[in-house]
């Protein structure tokens, strides 16, 4: 539910953005994708906020955090035949 709330005052606050932008201030495309950008930067911190003050289980301890050779080879494997597509 929360994250639908988050992606219901992003799209509020692009709507808003947009109108300031392209309508008061002659910033055309530019306007659009810059209020874009500012909504969803806005979404993204305050999901990150939520999580890190709300739902601390989620987040993994430093004994989770481990670096494996295996698991960085195939993430590039699989990012380099992303690339060539």
């Amino acid at each position: 539910m929360i994250p639908l709330v988050f992606l219901a005052v992003s799209a509020i606050l692009n709507i808003g953005l947009d109108l300031l932008f392209v309508a008061v201030l002659p910033w055309g495309i530019r306007g659009a994708a810059f209020a874009t950008v500012i909504a969803q930067h806005v979404s993204g911190i305050g999901i990150t906020l939520y999580v890190l003050l709300k739902c601390r289980d989620l987040l993994p301890s430093r004994k989770d955090v481990k670096f494996n050779r295996q698991i960085l080879g195939e993430i590039g494997n699989l990012s380099s035949m992303t690339c060539v597509q």
